[in-house]
């Protein structure tokens, strides 16, 4: 099945066939899936969701399955992302391998890190995600689909207001969650062995470049400031070996 590039290549046929992938990943007793309908809407407003596109598909099916079990009919609310369709932006995201090692994150990274961590705490410490449905990354395709968190009572917060104490202690604590257990995987395991899409060999010169432009910048400030000049010599001597601390650190 080819998978959609752009939301008018969303077809009828290509989500009985994503459906048919999620309910049979789920439960082995499916048959197949019928539609009855579904809605693509907006996900985002202009300017956001930059790194693909983002858009609504609500469903409303039937999951037929084998033996004498009752057909179910479910209404599924979901997120689907595609690639993003300026081409610069596409080429760039594909040589840093950016939507692979998202695709991976979401459909078995996050799931091994819970796994594992469920062993050592008795899941004490999910890393909680919304719910993988689906995903393609292979050549040119890259398709996403997730839960679709607002029919939850979830939103994103107004990016034009700052975050209350509550919020940012929310996302500092999964974020520690994620870097706690991947490191503890990775002394276990080695996390790059296993998932050798996430190195960043390929993209180390580039970061490399961004970071000589930000150490410039400060060298230019301290430049300005009145009483560093043996401060200034110092980091001008320095950013040789500091650039490559922080290639070596990556």
């Amino acid at each position: 099945m080819k998978e959609p590039a752009k939301r008018h290549e969303i077809t009828e046929d290509w989500v009985v066939y994503m459906l048919n992938e999620y309910e049979n990943k789920i439960d082995n007793g499916v048959n197949h899936v019928t539609i009855k309908s579904f809605d693509i809407g907006k996900a985002t407003k202009p300017g956001d969701g930059f790194t693909g596109d983002l858009m609504k598909l609500d469903i409303t099916a039937t999951v037929h399955y084998d033996g004498e079990r009752a057909p179910n009919e479910k209404i599924y609310n979901l997120i689907v992302k595609l690639a993003n369709p300026n081409p610069v932006l596409l080429v760039m995201q594909t040589v840093f391998g950016q939507n692979m090692r998202e695709n991976m994150a979401y459909s078995a990274v996050i799931a091994e890190f819970n796994k594992f961590q469920a062993r050592l705490t008795n899941n004490k410490f999910p890393i909680r995600i919304p719910e993988y449905i689906y995903g393609k990354c292979t050549g040119n395709e890259f398709v996403l689909v997730m839960q679709n968190m607002k029919i939850c009572d979830f939103d994103t917060n107004n990016k034009m207001e700052p975050m209350n104490v509550h919020q940012v202690k929310m996302i500092l604590e999964q974020l520690a969650r994620v870097h706690a257990i991947s490191y503890a995987y990775d002394k276990k395991y080695d996390f790059l062995k296993i998932y050798p899409c996430y190195t960043m060999e390929n993209i180390k010169p580039v970061l490399n470049i961004g970071t000589s432009t930000l150490y410039d910048l400060v060298v230019e400030y301290v430049g300005t400031l009145q009483g560093r000049e043996t401060l200034l010599r110092k980091i001008i001597a320095a950013k040789s070996t500091v650039l490559k601390k922080k290639l070596r650190g990556i």
